[in-house]
């Protein structure tokens, strides 16, 4: 009896594994000591083997490692890495990165979480997402790799076209993590997927599709999104303009208009959502109506003799032909700020756009010479201008530049170098 018990512990001291090298233990101290570690190649092959002997994983383990990596005041680190442990696999695999599956050919410790994780990603990068996520199964995860394993079977599912299981795993993921994981399904998944994606009811999911598919099929082929994203978000008027532009598109001209003035009754001093709709109408071969609502933004302007609605009244009536109307308006925004060199070019730019050629060269010489605000407005810009009107009609222009102006002269010894070659 005496003889076993001192067999087994003979035994046992003989299996006894080394002890644990502890120096690791605190993960705020453990990159730094890596770090130190690594100043020559010796040292790299040291700082793994005591990584290894440390028996540290998980997550911590690849972070100490690419640390080493990063760090290595080597020649040849590929030659310094000469241990099969994980510690080991870890940097190989690392100093492979660039290629994913050569990577992985050294990542056959797959009982290691570390290894684990880092295999779950390179698949990732390969594309290869039903792979990456199994490679997660069973283990315990932390909040990096659950997010990660979030994306993974959200990318299988789409893959897959299985839109509603999709869903699914983002509806039930955290709020900051949602957008994200829409954008993967929707990158992911076929384009004949798109469309049910985006009537899951998420406005994730909804501004991630048409994101992905207006700019390859245009604002019609994601009219089922535009709907689901205006719906969820009523109150941002940048959605409304979308739908607009989708439903005309689409064929929908009144739905569309109702969209743009729900846009327009949200952010009432964004010109853009009343343009839109004026332009879009000529697009669609509707003038009369593009015209109609032209001349209604004009007759809103001039009643409210708001300056910037003016000028968008302007842009509408030029945008439908309305040559008249654009000047008109032009004119009556910048008598309400006289000075404002903007406006001067603006009212310019209407008269030229018209083809009254002669008072367009006279406001735009008034403009060159006179500047605004007391000095010199964008000189160049306006004698482009008259370059691009002396092209067709150069009397007028130089008629223009010798008729006699009531204003001071601003900055003449500037002004010259623009006047001469004007009047060649």
């Amino acid at each position: 009896m005496i003889r076993h018990h001192v067999l087994v512990a003979a035994l046992l001291v003989s299996c006894k594994q080394p002890a644990r090298d502890v120096q690791f233990d605190d993960p705020a101290q453990a990159s730094e000591r890596v770090k130190a570690l690594v100043s020559s190649c010796e040292g790299v092959t040291r700082a793994l083997d005591q990584l290894a002997r440390a028996r540290v994983n998980g997550r911590l383990l690849a972070g100490l490692v690419d640390d080493a990596i990063a760090a290595a005041q080597c020649n040849d680190v590929t030659g310094a890495v000469k241990g099969k442990a994980a510690a080991h696999q870890l940097a190989r695999a690392r100093l492979d990165d660039a290629k994913p599956d050569a990577a992985l050919l050294y990542l056959t410790d797959t009982h290691d979480v570390a290894v684990r994780y880092r295999r779950a990603e390179l698949f990732d990068r390969l594309g290869r997402s039903a792979e990456a996520a199994r490679e997660l199964d069973g283990i315990v995860l932390d909040h990096e790799a659950q997010a990660l394993q979030r994306m993974l079977l959200v990318s299988v599912a789409a893959r897959a076209g299985k839109s509603v299981e999709a869903a699914r795993l983002i509806d039930a993921a955290p709020l900051p993590d949602r957008p994200r994981l829409a954008h993967r399904a929707v990158s992911d998944a076929p384009v004949d997927v798109l469309a049910p994606l985006a009537q899951a009811g998420q406005l994730e999911l909804a501004l991630a599709v048409a994101d992905r598919l207006e700019p390859l099929q245009g604002p019609a082929a994601v009219l089922s999104a535009r709907e689901v994203i205006a719906a969820k978000e009523p109150t941002v008027a940048e959605h409304w303009d979308a739908l607009g532009r989708s439903r005309i598109a689409a064929g929908k001209v009144a739905e569309a208009l109702e969209a743009w003035d729900r846009a327009i009754e949200l952010a009432p001093a964004q010109p853009t959502f009343r343009l839109a709709p004026i332009r879009a109408l000529m697009i669609a071969g509707d003038p009369k109506r593009a015209r109609a609502r032209a001349e209604s933004l004009g007759k809103q302007a001039m009643k409210a003799g708001d300056v910037e609605l003016l000028v968008t009244a302007s842009a509408g009536a030029a945008a439908v032909g309305e040559g008249k109307l654009a000047i008109e308006l032009a004119r009556a925004a910048r008598a309400k700020r006289t000075t404002d060199g903007r406006l001067a070019f603006l009212v310019a730019q209407r008269l030229a756009e018209a083809g009254e050629a002669r008072a367009a060269a006279d406001a735009y010489v008034e403009l060159l010479v006179c500047g605004a605000h007391g000095r010199a407005w964008h000189r160049h810009e306006v004698a482009g201008k008259l370059f691009a009107l002396a092209k067709t009609d150069a009397p007028i222009v130089r008629a223009a530049l010798d008729a006699k102006r009531s204003c001071t002269v601003v900055e003449p010894d500037d002004l010259t170098q623009y006047v001469t070659p004007l009047r060649r």
